[in-house]
Order: C-alpha cells, then structure tokens, then sequence
C-alpha cells in the first residue's frame, strides 16, 4: 500500500496551524487520499469535525513513499549563527549525505520560506529538502524569491491552504456587511525576538485610547502554550482576552468569536487570512516580514503598523479606515478574490501530482 507522511506544526495548538490541518485534510478527502495519509507526530491538538478521522503516525520517513510539507512556514532563521568554517562543512556534508539516503519523494504545499538572516544555502537541510522536491508551492512572493535563490525554477506561487473554496464554505465565512467599525479585535503574540514586549506595552495602551473614543475592543490569542507571557501581562492589567483551547471552544467557536470584529490588529499571519477571508480590513504589526504580505498586496500603508512607530500613527491609520471603510472593506474583497485563484490553480496542480497514489 502507498502511503503518504504529512509534515507540520500540528500538534502544538496554534490556531493558524490547526486552520492549516484542517483545511488540509479536508483537500485530501477530496483528492481521495486521506486514507493512506498520515501525519507525522504522536498526536494532533485539535482532531474534531473536518480532522475527526485524520490518522497520525510517527514513522520512519523511509517507510514514506510521499512526503509532504503541508503549509504554515516550516523553514527559517530569525538569528544568525556563528559557526566556524569547519562546523559549517560538516553540517552541509550531514546534509548531503542525509538527502542522498532519501529515497522518498517529497512535496511543500502552502508553504512559507524564510526568512534566513545567514541566507538559505546556509540552511543545509531545508536547502535539501526544497531540492528533492517534486511539486513546491510557496504562499507569498518572499517564499519565491528563496527559491529563484536556489535555481528552483518551478516553484508555483499559490496562497494559504485556508483559501481554499471548500474550507471557506465548511467554516461558513460569509461577506461583512458593516461599513464602520464598531469592535476592535487586537491579535497578539509573544514573540520571543521582542523580549521586553514593546508592541505588546503599546497596544494595551492603544486599547486604552480606543475604548475612551467609543470602540469596543477585545485581545485574542491564538496558542494557549506559546503566548502565555502576554497572557500574564493581560491579567496582570485586568484586561479581557480570548484564547484559542479545543476544550472551550469547537474550530467553528473560536471564528464566531473572531467574526464579532469589524478591524483587526494583528501579529498573527492568519488573524489576517480570516479577516481576509471575512472581508473585514486589518492592519498587520510588522514584527515579522510574512505579516507585510498580505497589506502590500492591497498596496496602502494604512493596512501595517511599524511597532517600532508610536501609537499615534496607529491610531490616525484606524481613523482613516473608520472613514473610509467601504473603500478598504472592497480592497480586502479584491484581495481574497486573488488569493482563492492562486490558491484553486495550485490545488489542481497538486491534485494531478497525488493521482498516481489514488491508483
């Protein structure tokens, strides 16, 4: 029997990457190979409704005749290493050797590259990796780039797995009707390259200015494991926040709980896939490059906040949308009409590649 290892961070109980799960599995229903695919881990966070019968198994990726990386950004290097030229030569040898071992044939789908602060090639194995691969579809212009760097010349560039039709119309994303805001969600995370959480420090203060003029206004986290420092500083000031939990809420909870927002600030990436997705402007806290993708697309410095700015310039940029939201809330449906062709001309191509493991 064929078989099919499936590669992500599903297990760690982030909502993007359990977004990626789901819409994934549910692309593998319908190509028809769910039943000889496994997810490589001991066990998912969230296996409900859409994942309900998704098999996990870790395994020798020998044992693989197809190995895929399903979405989210898998490979990167936010701080540089300074290795010596002996130990840089054994760790690309290690990684020559590992890839000549391989005989499985491996696939990236939805995937993020980047970035690498010493350069991809210095990243031995996720160089490798890219290089066996079959079929390579990278989600943003800066994941291409990585691989024009590398001589991969027919890399497709797609958009995020959640764009996908048949996963919209399973979480029942309907087009937003309002044309002000009204609710503010603010998405925050804890990341660990601010230590001193600085962006953190301004939004609650932001929060604070926003409810004085009247908006309503709520945090939300999206992993309760990883953002448990900001969790803390959000008790500690006895503000409200809604964290993402399979044992609070269904995959579909957590959305109703997101859809009550008419603007996002977020520094999560797939905080703005959904509002995407919801057509519902968002500004992006640019603390890391993939979170700029989405509102340079749409080309308008209102839609990304520098964290390094002071939150008067944040403020002016949600008073400007508040005016203008008819204008912005059509740019996004623009947008997400792009990202859902990108992504359907990707799928197919990717349908044709599993065919022969159907058979």
């Amino acid at each position: 029997m064929k078989k099919i290892l499936v590669r992500g961070n599903f297990s760690e109980g982030n909502f993007g990457d359990d977004a990626l799960f789901l819409s994934f599995h549910q692309l593998l229903k319908k190509i028809g190979v769910d039943k000889i695919s496994f997810y490589d881990t001991n066990s998912l966070y969230y296996k409900y409704d859409l994942g309900k019968d998704a098999k996990i198994e870790m395994s020798s990726s020998n044992e693989a005749d197809l190995i895929i990386y399903a979405g989210g950004t898998q490979f990167f290097s936010f701080i540089s290493k300074k290795q010596s030229f002996i130990l840089k030569l054994k760790n690309r040898s290690l990684a020559y050797l590992w890839s000549k071992k391989q005989k499985n044939k491996f696939a990236m789908i939805g995937i993020g590259l980047g970035p690498f602060n010493d350069g991809i090639s210095n990243n031995f194995y996720a160089k490798e990796i890219l290089k066996k691969s079959s079929f390579i579809w990278v989600r943003d212009n800066f994941s291409l780039n990585e691989c024009i760097k590398l001589k991969i010349n027919d890399a497709i560039l797609g958009a995020d797995l959640c764009f996908l039709s048949d996963f919209q119309e399973w979480c029942d994303i309907s087009i937003n009707k309002e044309n002000k805001i009204k609710k503010i969600g603010i998405v925050l995370r804890f990341w660990k390259y601010d230590r001193e959480s600085k962006y953190v420090e301004k939004l609650i203060v932001l929060s604070k200015e926003l409810k004085r003029k009247n908006f309503a206004v709520h945090f939300y986290l999206f992993s309760e494991s990883e953002d448990k420092p900001v969790a803390s500083i959000l008790k500690s000031r006895d503000l409200d926040y809604t964290c993402w939990s399979k044992e609070k809420f269904s995959f579909k909870q957590y959305l109703v709980e997101l859809k009550s927002c008419d603007l996002f600030i977020t520094s999560r990436f797939h905080a703005a896939i959904f509002a995407t997705l919801m057509s519902k402007p968002f500004i992006t806290v640019g603390i890391d490059r993939k979170l700029t993708f989405l509102s340079e697309k749409i080309n308008n410095d209102c839609l990304n906040w520098n964290p390094d700015d002071n939150i008067q310039k944040l403020q002016e940029k949600i008073s400007n949308i508040n005016i203008n939201y008819s204008y912005f809330k059509s740019d996004v449906i623009k947008l997400k009409s792009e990202m859902e062709s990108m992504t359907e001309n990707a799928s197919l191509k990717f349908q044709k590649l599993l065919k022969p493991y159907k058979e």
